[in-house]
């Protein structure tokens, strides 16, 4: 049980930053004035990413399907 919250407060720090940092960049290209569709791009990128991490529980179960179990 401690494992599984340690993989989902480590995934859950990560996708924060993920977070953070794409707004950070969306921001950026808000500023120099690019265009509107890179900005949707790195939205889309992140939720992507946010994705990824949020199903690592699952995906650690997969490569390590008894790790957990006692």
């Amino acid at each position: 049980m401690q494992q599984y919250l340690i993989t989902q407060a480590t995934s859950l720090v990560i996708s924060v930053l993920l977070l953070v940092t794409f707004f950070i960049l969306w921001i950026a290209n808000a500023a120099a004035g690019r265009n509107f569709f890179t900005d949707m791009l790195l939205i889309i990128i992140a939720i992507i990413l946010l994705a990824i991490f949020a199903s690592l529980r699952r995906i650690e179960y997969h490569f390590y399907p008894g790790k957990g179990k006692k």
